[in-house]
């Protein structure tokens, strides 16, 4: 598959490349989180509140328009959602990447 307009762009400086990742991160936790929440059948005030969070808190996870949020914020959303979380962050040279997992438990 050929790179995006905007990997290209983001891989010519490396301040570029980690706000995308970050980006992408972000838009993966906030995908994960809305395929848990609808799977419930619960609305975004319904997990804010299991959550002890505010609902413009849930809509800007679910539609990636906040930063990458805190391990206490995944936290919280998990066990809300009764998920296992996991947090992979892999560095290197040039390569530093943060990966989310969110996985329903066995009931």
């Amino acid at each position: 598959m050929l790179p995006t307009r905007l990997e290209r762009q983001a891989a010519r400086t490396p301040e570029m490349q980690a706000a995308y990742d970050d980006a992408r991160a972000a838009a993966r936790f906030g995908e994960a989180v809305y395929q848990l929440r609808t799977a419930k059948g619960w609305s975004r005030r319904q997990l804010a509140d299991a959550a002890g969070m505010k609902q413009q808190s849930i809509s800007r996870i679910e539609e990636s328009a906040s930063a990458l949020p805190t391990l206490a914020v995944i936290h919280k959303i998990a066990k809300a959602l009764g998920a296992e979380a996991r947090v992979d962050i892999h560095t290197g040279e040039g390569a530093d990447t943060f990966e989310f997992t969110l996985t329903p438990q066995a009931a």
